[in-house]
């Protein structure tokens, strides 16, 4: 069945940072006129603390009552649930050395400027903790990624490797 043509369209987008989800989740939603969940958006607090397990929880499920919506974020610890609840899974599955490219320009263009997909107070710096964000997104290519492939075995998914594919799909 065809996304365009269910009541219901639950959409999760999944992939490494800096591998395009949030710029995915917000053309499908305008295309689709769903809205689009940015989950970095609510699990920042300002200055980059993180939300607590019990509350990210209780937030997620709440993200998960509405009929429609388009989803993005990894955040393994509530994972397997959004799962559930999705009837679209993609994964963003690009190379390591462009996630990096596109961190790098993003901060650079909201470099001490909140992006449009985070939480206020969250301000792009070029600090320590932007270079240990860089190391966990090579970690995460070699460790999560893999995770999350576990996770959605025997799942129906997507994987989207580049913007052709991507534009494809669309």
């Amino acid at each position: 069945m065809s996304i365009e043509k269910q009541d219901n369209i639950r959409i999760l987008v999944l992939g490494a940072p800096g591998s395009g989800k949030s710029t995915l989740t917000l053309q499908l939603s305008k295309i689709l006129n769903i809205e689009a969940i940015h989950l970095d958006k609510y699990y920042w607090k300002p200055d980059w603390v993180e939300t607590g397990s019990h509350e990210w929880a209780r937030r997620i499920k709440i993200f998960l009552l509405p009929d429609s919506w388009i989803m993005e974020g990894n955040y393994m610890i509530t994972l397997a649930e959004r799962i559930k609840y999705s009837n679209h899974i993609i994964y963003l599955d690009i190379p390591i050395w462009k996630s990096l490219y596109r961190i790098i320009l993003r901060m650079i263009k909201y470099r001490n400027k909140i992006r449009p997909d985070m939480a206020s107070g969250c301000n792009e710096k070029l600090n320590t903790q932007f270079m240990q964000f860089l190391l966990w997104t090579i970690k995460f290519h070699f460790n999560y990624k893999r995770t999350i492939m576990d996770i959605l075995s025997g799942k129906n998914y997507k994987v989207l490797k580049n913007s052709t594919s991507i534009d494809n799909w669309i």
